[in-house]
């Protein structure tokens, strides 16, 4: 199985101004979802402290991603992905007020 390589938010950022399209930005949204659970993997999170610090991780990472699109992509965006795709996730992370 091939290593997932996880790009930093500058890399994700030069990806979608280049080509700043919804399907760009949903891609860009799946290789979150993979990255953070490649993370997962990679450290052996057995404790739930450690998997919220890689979503913590993961959403400061997104937020920097949508500071350099100038707007153009939400800062909450992972957030809105999590709780698409892992809605128990994301309100274990980010509980509902």
């Amino acid at each position: 199985m091939p290593t997932f390589y996880a790009m930093k938010a500058k890399e994700y950022a030069d990806r979608f101004n280049s080509n700043p399209s919804p399907e760009a930005l949903i891609q860009i949204g799946i290789d979150f979802d993979k990255e953070t659970a490649a993370l997962v993997k990679a450290r052996g999170v057995k404790h739930d402290s450690a998997f919220k610090a890689i979503l913590n991780e993961m959403d400061l990472k997104w937020q920097a991603f949508a500071k350099r699109t100038d707007g153009v992509v939400k800062p909450d965006g992972y957030r809105i992905i999590m709780r698409k795709l892992h809605p128990t996730t994301a309100e274990f992370a980010w509980p509902s007020k």
